[in-house]
């Protein structure tokens, strides 16, 4: 990915970055929703889209400093209950296959080591 080339030489521009990928997004929108009942393009909502339609999981945002994009398919997805010291939450439990990118620390890496996930209050991605 260009981008993460940029950020490995002190050049990465985030905010050229986001819009390319809004840019992208905002193509491929009219080609998920219905026609009948259009619906404005978000990056949020493209996502959503991708996940339900797709089993695209993703996010983005900021790992170790710098932003970035995690997305893989999903080949396990469920609600689970945790329960621990006393308490208990419902979470959404995915498991990842292919991984489309991994974020920019596993591509510096090389694709050795990489990342295991990554969580949100209600969701754990793996």
């Amino acid at each position: 990915m260009e981008y993460y080339g940029d950020v490995a030489n002190a050049r990465g521009d985030t905010v050229r970055w986001k819009a390319r990928l809004d840019s992208a997004g905002q193509l491929l929108w009219p080609h998920l929703v219905d026609p009948r009942r259009p619906s404005p393009f978000t990056l949020d909502s493209l996502l959503a889209v991708l996940d339900r339609r797709f089993g695209l999981s993703t996010n983005v945002g900021t790992t170790a400093g710098t932003l970035d994009l995690h997305a893989g398919h999903a080949i396990s997805n469920e609600r689970r209950t945790v329960r621990q010291y006393g308490h208990s939450a419902a979470v959404r439990f995915t498991v990842l296959d292919g991984m489309v990118s991994d974020g920019y620390q596993s591509w510096a890496w090389g694709g050795h080591p990489a990342h295991g996930g990554w969580a949100t209050e209600s969701e754990i991605i793996r």
